[in-house]
């Protein structure tokens, strides 16, 4: 038991393990291997998962890579600590299954790419998870944002850049902004492609 404790503590001791899991989980979405993230998910989570399953891809996504995000893991190896002190086998056993899962990117011949850390991501909340994961901090602007400012940040990252009407245009299908702090629409013209769009919660008093 003590050694898969202290295993359990390297694993959550660096960004390395989180980093490698967000890559993995961003490679099976993009690639659309949903399966692949309800098998994670369930083995995360088996008991809940066999009361109220998540059928929602997009969320499936987004309640994963918010406990794999590598800004997590000081709150993750906090957790861990507070549950061996506290002699919590609930929480023990979901960090000893969260570090057992194995990678599974879908492919054959993955090209790991860089993950970048401080890219902002948009969450929704999963209330499910709430019980394990309620004080994660994330990278999310407190300020108010511009929409163009705030799709940037979801396709470069934080490099400073944004995106071109041309660009902006190439976007199809859902964009889900909901809790951006978005209080400026100029810009959201040019989202001629995107057909499901997700405001809620944000800053904006004049959606003309």
């Amino acid at each position: 038991m003590q050694s898969k404790i202290l295993s359990i503590k390297e694993k959550l001791s660096t960004t390395d393990f989180f980093r490698k899991w967000s890559q993995n989980l961003i490679e099976l979405y993009k690639t659309r291997h949903f399966s692949k993230l309800k098998n994670i998910n369930n083995q995360l989570f088996p008991e809940k998962n066999q009361i109220k399953p998540m059928d929602d891809n997009k969320k499936l996504f987004y309640s994963l890579i918010k406990i794999f995000h590598p800004d997590s893991y000081e709150s993750h190896l906090k957790r861990f600590n507070e549950a061996i002190s506290n002699d919590d086998a609930l929480t023990i056993g979901f960090y000893s299954r969260l570090i057992s899962i194995a990678l599974d990117s879908g492919k054959n011949n993955l090209v790991e790419s860089e993950f970048n850390s401080e890219e902002v991501y948009i969450f929704e909340e999963e209330e499910d998870e709430l019980y394990v994961f309620n004080d994660v901090e994330l990278n999310e602007s407190e300020v108010d944002q511009s929409i163009v400012s705030i799709i940037s940040q979801m396709f470069l990252g934080n490099s400073g850049k944004y995106l071109e009407s041309i660009d902006l245009s190439q976007i199809d299908g859902e964009l889900i902004l909901s809790d951006s702090n978005i209080s400026n629409l100029d810009g959201l013209q040019y989202c001629i492609g995107v057909t499901n769009l997700d405001l809620t919660h944000n800053k904006n008093e004049n959606i003309y």
